[in-house]
């Protein structure tokens, strides 16, 4: 596949066609071989080699330090006799 990327690459840069006549001739979008053109920029041929798709981060879990306070809140009575006697615990 990056050998596939890198003929593309020098057909741009070095025989000078254009980005949307190779990238009809190769298969792909023409934002796509834009992207492989930012990739080679910045890394060469090692950059077009196939990437980690593993996401970087996951939005909906929370970093542990700020798990702890809303776990101890979640963790209090919200009714009932333990809330009454938290209530009556913590009053005093």
């Amino acid at each position: 596949m990056a050998e596939q990327r890198y003929r593309a690459m020098l057909a741009v840069v070095s025989d000078g066609r254009t980005v949307t006549e190779t990238a009809a001739a190769v298969g792909v979008s023409r934002q796509t071989m834009h992207g492989w053109l930012a990739k080679y920029e910045a890394g060469g041929l090692d950059g077009l080699g196939d990437g980690s798709h593993r996401p970087r981060g996951c939005p909906h879990q929370a970093e542990t330090a700020r798990d702890e306070p809303a776990a101890r809140l979640a963790a209090l009575p919200t009714a009932g006799v333990a809330a009454e006697r938290y209530k009556k615990a913590t009053a005093r």
